[in-house]
């Protein structure tokens, strides 16, 4: 696919009528574009994507081998070429007796589980700042801004770059 895939998806984006004429033009669009599977419900109605495009970007995810990537990290294949080692998402939610990998992911849960709840029951730590470059902060900083309304702990602040003035505005 390549270059002629993108420059056709770039074709088809700069064509795409607005969101309110999409679904004037397709009656049927919230339940085209919304799929449920293993406990998500994802609804891409309201984003803007042609039927066009939506197959384009499966085919060249296909392309891309997305679907044997996706195989190779649950077979737990190395996938990380840096570290040599296979990537251990899969084993965080796999049951604990599946695997040596899965064991050690839910070991690894529970001592961060014992350390938030000491860290909460400890009135004296006002502030937790996490400190994540290329990346590693981008989901602890999703997930305490979707909680943030359950938030009844010390406040939670980010460093995600090199940046002295960030460190020192965070601590």
């Amino acid at each position: 696919m390549g270059t002629d895939s993108l420059d056709r998806l770039k074709a088809l984006a700069s064509a795409l009528p607005t969101i309110e004429q999409l679904f004037a033009g397709s009656p049927g669009r919230a339940d085209e574009f919304t799929f449920d599977a293993v406990g998500i419900h994802a609804d891409f109605s309201r984003q803007p994507v042609s039927p066009e495009m939506w197959s384009l970007l499966l085919a060249m995810a296909a392309d891309c081998g997305v679907q044997e990537k996706i195989a190779a990290m649950f077979a737990g294949e190395k996938m990380n070429p840096t570290e040599g080692r296979p990537v251990l998402h899969t084993a965080l939610r796999a049951d604990r007796t599946s695997s040596p990998e899965a064991e050690w992911a839910a070991t690894q849960l529970d001592k961060a589980l014992d350390l938030a709840r000491a860290v909460r029951a400890d009135a004296s730590v006002k502030a937790v700042v996490n400190i994540g470059i290329g990346g590693s902060h981008l989901g602890p900083r999703m997930v305490t801004r979707a909680l943030r309304r359950f938030h009844d702990g010390p406040l939670v602040r980010f460093v995600s770059n090199i940046d002295a003035a960030d460190f020192d505005a965070a601590v």
